[in-house]
């Protein structure tokens, strides 16, 4: 369940280099939403007080909420501070202070990714904002539908955007 169409779109997949070495990458996109609704208490709480706190409105505006949506995310065994660098530059010269990313929670990456911490101030916002994958088994034999329910599922970030 890969595909990777959208990687290198509008040529905005950057790099970071180590000594010349490839060490981090990640494609971007620039997104902009007006958030309507949230559920609960808290949600009521977020669209209608955080647009009048000036620090927060910057991170997350209900109104105008710009940030980076990141997809192909990759980094060197070892090198997890380098994407957490590479994005921090991009995030800079975007002049923004927001990326989401969307990915299997049993992904290799995230799990490298929360062992490394520094996860953002929206976190707690966004612990269930979960996605059901669906997809079409017709002439799939139960050991490929099997196959299929046990493998990590790619995201792309520009299908959620």
């Amino acid at each position: 369940m890969f595909q990777f169409s959208k990687i290198f779109h509008f040529n905005d997949y950057y790099y970071l280099e180590d000594n010349g070495e490839i060490v981090a990458g990640v494609q971007i996109h620039k997104i902009n939403w007006r958030v309507k609704r949230m559920p609960g208490l808290w949600g009521k709480i977020i669209l209608n007080v955080l647009p009048y706190m000036p620090l927060i409105r910057r991170i997350f505006n209900p109104n105008k909420f710009d940030f980076l949506a990141l997809e192909g995310i990759w980094f060197k065994p070892g090198h997890v501070q380098h994407f957490h660098e590479l994005l921090e530059g991009l995030l800079a010269e975007n002049k923004l202070h927001t990326a989401l990313w969307w990915m299997d929670t049993e992904c290799p990456v995230l799990q490298q990714l929360k062992q490394y911490g520094q996860f953002g101030f929206i976190l707690p916002f966004t612990k269930n904002a979960g996605t059901h994958i669906m997809a079409s088994t017709i002439k799939f034999s139960p050991e490929e539908i099997k196959m299929l329910e046990e493998s990590p599922v790619y995201v792309s970030a520009f299908d959620f955007t």
